[in-house]
């Protein structure tokens, strides 16, 4: 039975992109309900009466959150899930650029100490590399390590003499 790796890998490729399609689906319809509570918060607050008495509004001052509440109603629940999934699917989006830099600065002697240790283990490598080259290109070819220990059994059968 002859495997064929070609569907099998093909196939492997088009199940990944169907779960990762619904995965997305599966979070921008999250990310409308949290999006849509939000939006319902933000309108149900506008209609109170801080926001809509302006002798109100002016004596909270920017204490107040209508203009939050007013920014928050411009922009629909789908198009900010939208934004949301279009942001996580960038490589640094989501805060993912910020969190490598600040794990590089932790971790910086971890980094450079480890850097030195590859490169000391690269170093040996390379020697050992070149010592065995050394060694094989000085050594005595096997051919002529035979004819030094002695003769073989092969070597008596080939050369046995007729009296």
């Amino acid at each position: 039975m002859k495997i064929n790796w070609k569907k099998i890998i093909v196939g492997f490729f088009i199940f990944s992109a169907v779960m990762f399609m619904c995965n997305l689906i599966f979070r921008y319809f999250q990310y409308v309900d949290i999006y849509s509570k939000e939006y319902q918060r933000a309108s149900i607050y506008v209609q109170t009466d801080v926001c809509t008495n302006m002798l109100n509004r002016a004596k909270v001052g920017d204490f107040g959150r209508c203009d939050d509440a007013e920014q928050e109603l411009e922009t629909s629940p789908e198009w900010k899930a939208t934004r949301q999934i279009m942001d996580d699917l960038w490589l640094f989006g989501g805060g993912r650029w910020e969190r490598l830099m600040w794990s590089i600065e932790s971790n910086q002697y971890y980094i450079i100490v480890g850097i030195f240790l590859l490169i000391l283990v690269g170093l040996k490598m390379f020697n050992d590399r070149r010592l065995a080259e050394n060694v094989s290109y000085h050594s005595i070819p096997l051919t002529i390590q035979r004819r030094l220990n002695g003769p073989s059994f092969s070597t008596i059968n080939e050369h046995s003499h007729v009296d």
